[in-house]
């Protein structure tokens, strides 16, 4: 081999090291060189032209340790993270218990305060039952949809969403059918026993409402893909009791 091979070889390796190495050479400069640290406050050194090149050729000449260095750094830097988001959502917690602690007393005050009462109407076997704050909130989106031509029934509410659904063995098998589902206890709030239990357990008054939409029941007024109703996906006995206190005293999730 030649003098001029070998030295075009050895050009060859200088240069692939040299683009190999650049990035982190670089980045190591303005991230650890450059930087100054004064008590609490940091700073950037302002180099010389001198000082600059000749750092770089030190880093260039060191580049595996300083790749090295950068990727302990970078773990450092992320396992502080990670502390530091630890002890953040540790404080978060805390002030969600104690802030809950304290909706929950509020709540407790305001149920002592108001009588709890549902409004209910059964149909079918299927009994669908609302909190009043949502009976009320129908009549007025009825009301509109009345006004607008949208809604034509006169003796009926619009499907209100949150409509809490308990059957009998009879109204069990019709919304399995309407359903489409063989396990209609997986989709309602259960049997109406348990909402006699509830009723007895809180002392809420449960209350007729004739105009309450029943879901499920048939397609005189609606396809049932437009029933709305509610089931095992929230706890039912929570939404139809302490559920009914204001907004702010709600347990934060």
């Amino acid at each position: 081999m030649g003098f001029f091979e070998i030295v075009g070889s050895s050009l060859v390796v200088v240069g692939v090291y040299i683009l190999w190495y650049t990035q982190a050479v670089r980045r190591f400069y303005d991230e650890v060189v450059l930087v100054k640290h004064v008590g609490n406050r940091v700073g950037r050194l302002r180099p010389s032209f001198l000082y600059r090149w000749a750092t770089y050729l030190l880093l260039f000449a060191l580049a595996p340790l300083v790749r090295y260095r950068l990727r302990k750094l970078d773990e450092q830097m992320e396992e502080e993270k990670q502390t530091q988001r630890r002890l953040r959502e540790k404080v978060e917690r805390e002030q969600c218990l104690q802030e809950n602690i304290r909706r929950a007393e509020a709540r407790k005050l305001w149920l002592a305060e108001n009588p709890l009462k549902l409004y209910c109407k059964t149909v079918s076997g299927i009994t669908a039952v609302v909190r009043p704050s949502e009976y009320e909130a129908g009549q007025v989106q009825t009301h509109k949809a009345r006004r607008n031509e949208q809604w034509t029934e006169e003796h009926v509410l619009l499907p209100i969403n949150n409509t809490f659904l308990f059957v009998n063995k009879k109204g069990a098998t019709l919304f399995g059918t309407s359903f489409r589902t063989g396990y209609p206890l997986d989709y309602l709030c259960g049997w109406l026993s348990d909402l006699d239990d509830l009723v007895k357990e809180y002392g809420i008054t449960l209350e007729t409402k004739e105009d309450i939409f029943v879901p499920y029941v048939n397609e005189a007024l609606l396809p049932f893909d437009e029933h709305r109703s509610t089931g095992k996906e929230k706890d039912y006995s929570y939404e139809l009791t302490s559920g009914q206190a204001p907004a702010e005293t709600q347990r934060l999730r």
